[in-house]
């Protein structure tokens, strides 16, 4: 039911961009904005508006996106090296039996490999939960407060 359920909330997620592209667009063309219209790239969109208001809201937003999306890229293909040549030196070298040596170094060392190896489970969970938060946030309450400062810088030209 969860694979559904992230499936119907990245379906959700897709048609919400659309239609604040489809916003951002009419709104250059109904205030005839000397701003280029960016197709197919809602971030870089609301970005190059914000730099017509002088504003970078929604540019913070996303670079504290961006951030947690590295740390979790960076950690996860550190586990997958290590599991790839764990897997590639087991295949290849496979009397040096060194899946039981290293459960038999976890055993020996128990409270550190078990310290390391839950720090890093907490860790990917934790990043995770952070990067959901940021991502609604940056769609939410930082794309709101973009789009005032694009309302107030328009209306004070306006004036």
């Amino acid at each position: 039911m969860n694979v559904l359920g992230q499936l119907g909330s990245a379906i959700q997620s897709s048609l919400f961009i659309q239609s604040e592209l489809k916003k951002a667009h009419a709104f250059i063309q109904k205030h005839d904005l000397p701003v280029e219209q960016v197709e197919n790239d809602f971030h870089k969109q609301i970005i190059v508006l914000e730099q017509y208001a002088g504003t970078r809201v929604f540019q913070r937003g996303l670079a504290k996106y961006k951030v947690i999306n590295v740390m979790l890229i960076i950690i996860s293909v550190i586990i997958l090296l290590a599991a790839g040549i764990v897997a590639a030196v087991e295949y290849l070298q496979p009397e040096r039996h060194l899946l039981q040596v290293l459960a038999n170094a976890m055993f020996d060392h128990w409270v550190p490999s078990i310290t390391l190896l839950s720090v890093v489970f907490v860790g990917v969970i934790v990043l995770a939960i952070v990067r959901n938060v940021y991502a609604k946030q940056l769609h939410t309450h930082v794309l709101d407060r973009a789009w005032q400062a694009i309302f107030n810088h328009e209306d004070r030209e306006q004036l």
